[in-house]
């Protein structure tokens, strides 16, 4: 690669003990969550064949492109296009895969210092796990779009719009804004309690082997 430090491979983690002996002897473990997790229990991923932007595409929305769904403007432009197509994306009655469950044994075991997770359906919360960071926010909340409102509500309050396709609206008197679920689209920031998380943890995980995490922009 071009210049980025790389991390050296365990060689010897060549078997499911050795992993599970290095989990029992380790401490303030921190995981990087990626979408094959949530694939594992059945939610496609975006942009692998069969996977949400395929979807998309298949729905026939007419969108500019897949991308467009999870654009910020677009989707203060025309949130219909997404809610017409938002019931695919939230979780249902899925349950959390084994690794969900092993990261909540080993954060009551006190060995996790944290999950850092890309996935927004919230089955972190589901298997009993506290100490996460939604990197790219969740379906678990929904906010108000107006500026002057930002009210806030957990997912049931819009449930029932998004599996009619319909546009929820904010429940606020004299409010005229829309709820959007609180995951990050393309033109929003990250959240900050993934800055803040990454600064609490960087000074636990560094060692004189491992160049320290570098400061995270807020």
């Amino acid at each position: 690669g071009g210049g980025g430090c790389c991390r050296r491979r365990r060689t010897e983690l060549r078997s499911l003990d050795a992993v599970l002996d290095l989990l029992r002897r380790a401490r303030n473990i921190v995981v990087i969550c990626g979408a094959g997790m949530s694939v594992a229990c059945g939610i496609p991923d975006f942009r692998s064949e069969g996977g949400l932007y395929s979807l998309i595409a298949e729905w026939g929305l007419e969108l500019p492109s897949p991308e467009a769904l999870f654009d910020v403007e677009y989707f203060d432009e025309e949130p219909g296009r997404f809610y017409a197509f938002a019931k695919a994306l939230f979780p249902g009655s899925i349950r959390p895969s084994r690794m969900h469950f092993l990261l909540a044994a080993l954060e009551k075991r006190r060995k996790l210092l944290r999950a850092y997770t890309q996935n927004i359906d919230g089955l972190e919360a589901v298997a009993g796990l506290t100490r996460y960071v939604s990197c790219h926010g969740s379906l678990e909340t929904a906010s108000c779009r107006s500026r002057r409102c930002k009210h806030k509500c957990g997912a049931a309050a819009i449930y029932g719009d998004v599996m009619a396709a319909r546009v929820p609206q904010c429940p606020r008197p004299g409010c005229d804004g829309v709820l959007k679920p609180d995951i990050v689209f393309f033109g929003e920031p990250l959240p900050k309690a993934m800055g803040r998380a990454l600064t609490a943890d960087r000074d636990k995980v560094a060692s004189a082997t491992q160049p320290p995490i570098p400061n995270p922009t807020p």
